[in-house]
């Protein structure tokens, strides 16, 4: 997998609503759900201003604070996740 943003990828996740999307399902009781949706917005925001903004707009920097602070030992891995998309 390459380390270049693909901008017609993240553009197209950002038009068709699949970052609203995606901060909802940050919010899933799943940890599993959460790591992936980490994993996936680290994709859609590197290098992407505008769906930083979005991310920003829409309160998805205080869920991920939430995630980084969550203190339970077991959540580490999800914690380290949160972080790399900050």
């Amino acid at each position: 997998m390459s380390s270049q943003p693909n901008l017609s990828f993240q553009l197209l996740v950002n038009k068709a609503g699949g970052l609203d999307i995606l901060l909802n399902l940050l919010r899933s009781p799943s940890f599993d759900a959460k790591k992936t949706v980490c994993l996936c917005l680290g994709h859609v925001l590197k290098g992407n201003q505008s769906n930083a903004e979005h991310v920003v707009s829409k309160g998805g920097v205080m869920v991920l604070v939430e995630l980084i602070s969550d203190g339970e030992e077991e959540d580490e891995d999800l914690s380290n996740k949160a972080y790399q998309v900050m």
